[in-house]
């Protein structure tokens, strides 16, 4: 990378030098594929990922998903048109659960992606989170799913929005991105640490929905994903049952929830949760110790909290490990693509 550091297979010295025209991505990142194509290995980028952000789609809608699988079909000489028939079916199931089970009713939807550290704010400026914008995979996915995303009139992939922004939308269900590098839980712990994230309903309720990162970008995996977040985010909003895909995504069981925040400026209160997990109880958690827990219209300031519980221990990792435009990213959902094609082979 252009930090000196490695990640990958091929690096300046078994390929490279990586550097010039077509091997410089946006700021931070330098690839080997000008080199890697010169010495025979070819190489593919999902479009949204290009290089040169001119050849990039202006927004990625479900069309761009069928346009590169047929792509990597083409490519490994395989019919993708059944994967994509599932994706439609999947996509129009989701859509229409949201609809019938809202009445028609939006869910306004906020894709937290990354806190405290991935938007870069001068010293004293308000302070920003990471989050899906109007033009990506997380765009695509909440469309799909029947979603109604809160920034979905900001270009990009991703952007940094004003935390205000955030409290001023006023949610109805947050997607947490989960990684290994920065779990969902942690984020959601940040947000119950909160003056201000505190008074909204959809943390008192604990409406939240996780998507595993790797489920983020384009591929056959979006059309089950964007049914699980349809069921996900039904079920924190209404309380509704519904089996899910097994795409990754799902909620949180409430108790988990409340073990994990009760160290927090406003840990979680079960009165307001209407979603239930049969398969957990608050009898699984040694809770924090607290002289005082949250309610509605009680300023989060005068909160007490004393800490007496374990906690669980995440292990911290490099910070630059949360860089969403990583080529591995890019190359490892196509992997995941063509696992998902080799059935057709046989």
């Amino acid at each position: 990378t252009s930090s000196g550091k490695v990640r990958g297979i091929f690096t300046s010295e078994t390929v490279g030098p990586c550097s010039g025209d077509g091997s410089d991505w946006g700021q931070s990142w330098t690839t080997c594929r000008p080199q890697l194509h010169a010495a025979g290995v070819g190489t593919y980028l999902f479009e949204d990922a290009c290089e040169n952000s001119a050849l990039r789609p202006t927004t990625v809608t479900e069309e761009t998903v069928y346009e590169e699988l047929q792509a990597l079909g083409s490519v490994f000489g395989v019919d993708v048109q059944p994967i994509i028939n599932d994706m439609k079916a999947d996509f129009d199931q989701a859509a229409g659960l949201v609809s019938s089970s809202m009445s028609g009713a939006p869910l306004k939807t906020v894709w937290l992606d990354c806190v405290g550290r991935c938007c870069e704010v001068p010293e004293g400026h308000e302070e920003q989170v990471f989050v899906g914008g109007g033009t990506g995979a997380p765009n695509m996915l909440m469309q799909e799913a029947g979603l109604s995303n809160v920034f979905s009139d900001r270009s990009g992939n991703w952007v940094c929005v004003n935390v205000s922004d955030v409290i001023a939308a006023d949610p109805d269900v947050i997607v947490v991105v989960d990684a290994a590098w920065d779990t969902a839980i942690d984020k959601i712990k940040w947000l119950y640490n909160d003056e201000e994230f505190c008074h909204l309903d959809v943390l008192r309720a604990a409406r939240f929905v996780s998507i595993p990162f790797s489920a983020t970008t384009l591929s056959p995996r979006n059309g089950p994903a964007a049914l699980d977040l349809a069921v996900a985010a039904l079920h924190v909003r209404t309380g509704s049952q519904t089996e899910s895909r097994e795409s990754g995504v799902s909620s949180f069981s409430p108790y988990f929830l409340q073990y994990h925040t009760s160290c927090q400026l406003c840990p979680l209160s079960m009165q307001y949760v209407v979603y239930d997990d049969a398969t957990d109880s608050a009898q699984n958690y040694n809770l924090c110790t607290t002289t005082s827990t949250m309610v509605a219209g009680e300023d989060p300031a005068a909160v007490t909290v004393t800490s007496t519980a374990m906690e669980t221990n995440v292990e911290e990792t490099n910070a630059d490990e949360a860089i969403r435009f990583s080529l591995g990213l890019w190359f490892w959902a196509a992997i995941g693509t063509l696992a998902a094609l080799l059935p057709s082979l046989s």
